[in-house]
């Protein structure tokens, strides 16, 4: 079933794409060395793609119980965070010779039509549908 509607998946995602697409750049890391630092994957190439960033409010899991005198309600979450993800259309993630750029959790994307913005870890990399990629994302902190 999910097949008869993969040609509407793919206009829409075109459609996506074309309004709020961000172009990015994914430079493949390879996994933590003994100091805890990623390298740049010298086997992989960095490749440009198109996607949407979307950032939005998350809120932490209700936590139960008292936290001190005073206190009127116990069903209050202690921390609000941030939910960064950035979608791409399967199109994207292929290079010049037609194979699939694989994108690994660990690996970086800069967009770069936000100057000064921050760098982004893969931390998750979730299916999605047929043919978009959904990646969460985290921020990279200078040290």
């Amino acid at each position: 079933m999910a097949i008869k509607y993969e040609k509407y998946d793919r206009l829409a995602s075109r459609a996506v794409d074309k309004l709020y697409g961000e172009p990015s750049t994914i430079l493949p890391m390879t996994a933590a060395a003994a100091n805890g630092r990623a390298a740049r994957d010298p086997d992989r190439e960095p490749h440009e793609a198109k996607g949407v960033f979307d950032r939005k409010a998350a809120d932490a899991a209700v936590q139960f119980g008292s936290r001190g005198p005073g206190r009127g309600n116990d069903l209050n979450t202690t921390a609000n965070g941030v939910k960064m993800t950035f979608s791409v259309d399967r199109a994207e993630l292929v290079d010049e010779a037609g194979n699939e750029v694989p994108v690994r959790v660990g690996d970086v994307i800069e967009l770069t039509d936000r100057p000064g913005s921050p760098k982004y870890r893969i931390a998750r990399v979730l299916p999605g549908n047929s043919v978009r990629v959904d990646l969460e994302l985290e921020v990279i902190h200078a040290s």
